[in-house]
């Protein structure tokens, strides 16, 4: 285990390449200014659990060097509602930001490449997110039980939506699925109340179970001969073909 080492009121670990990973501050307060640099090296990611469980903590400042959020780096911070640098990010790793309840809405950079399970799970004043094109990885129950969350944007070539990804998301009355996507999972968008249809593109080659909730929540529209449309028929959902 890497030694913590400290400089002033903050508290960092040192990687491989001489980079410091910060994990807690001694008066984060309610306003976190990230550095760019502690002791001369340069601040690249927030560790796992470095702010987990700081309800005081209302808004955190990043700059363009940091990387990686790591796992439950800022969980169940009940106040936080302000993200912003966030252009830098590549990672945003598990439960990263779940249950952080007054998060209204965050930028996600466009280098962004995955976002973690639960990532945002509970997050429920989050309102829309715009997904970069140049993601390549949701993993489950990302915006599980977001019921704020009513605008959604996927990137362009996204081919999986994960297990339970949208589950829950009461308020979701509209999305967007790409052309190139191949794979919706179990439960992607059960309990989406507000959803009352979705487009299926003819690129879906698999639908897993409760995919799209149970017969009667809503109407999938398709291709007619498609997958998805012998998938719904076989599972009693309301389909429309195009």
């Amino acid at each position: 285990m890497a030694e913590t080492l400290t400089a002033g009121t903050w508290k960092y670990v040192l990687g491989n390449n001489g980079d410091a990973s910060i994990v807690g501050c001694a008066d984060a307060g309610e306003n976190l200014v990230v550095p760019e640099m502690l002791d001369g090296h340069p601040v690249t990611s927030i560790g796992a659990r470095a702010f987990a469980n700081c309800a005081t903590l209302a808004s955190v400042e990043l700059h363009k060097g940091i990387l990686r959020i790591g796992d439950y780096a800022f969980r169940n911070c009940t106040s936080l509602a302000s993200l912003t640098h966030c252009e830098g990010l590549v990672y945003i790793d598990d439960q990263a930001f779940k249950g952080c309840t007054s998060l209204a809405s965050i930028e996600l950079s466009q280098d962004l490449w995955a976002i973690g399970e639960s990532a945002f799970e509970g997050c429920t004043s989050l309102a829309s997110v715009t997904i970069p094109d140049g993601l390549d990885h949701i993993d489950d129950n990302a915006f599980r039980g977001c019921t704020s969350l009513s605008c959604v944007t996927l990137p362009r070539e996204l081919e999986i939506l994960p297990p339970h990804v949208f589950e829950g998301c009461t308020s979701l009355s509209s999305i967007e699925l790409p052309d190139g996507l191949e794979i919706i999972c179990e439960s992607a968008f059960d309990g989406c109340t507000s959803l009352k249809s979705i487009v299926v593109p003819t690129s879906v080659v698999q639908l897993w179970k409760r995919a799209f909730g149970a017969p009667g929540d809503m109407a999938v529209v398709c291709t007619a001969g498609s997958y998805a449309e012998r998938w719904c028929i076989e599972a009693g959902l309301a389909v429309s073909v195009s």
